[in-house]
């Protein structure tokens, strides 16, 4: 994120001559600009944090019927 903040404030920057437009709302979209990054990354980084509770208990879970079902295979057809 801090790279796409980056990007957006050069590239005003350097087109800042050619824009004809006030300086203010130049300010003004780089402020809304990174604000919008800001909850991007936000959002994100507690979509991947609750993801990161539910996987392990996921994994788990597959593992043990996985086990589960080779216990009773064994047990059935003596493999």
């Amino acid at each position: 994120m801090g790279i796409l903040g980056s990007f957006d404030e050069g590239a005003i920057g350097i087109g800042f001559p050619f824009l004809e437009i006030p300086v203010y709302w130049i300010i003004i979209s780089i402020i809304l600009t990174n604000t919008v990054l800001i909850f991007f990354a936000f959002f994100m980084s507690n979509w991947k944090k609750n993801m990161n509770k539910k996987i392990p208990s996921i994994l788990s879970g597959i593992i043990l019927i996985a086990l589960g079902i080779m216990n009773f295979l064994e047990l059935i057809f003596g493999i």
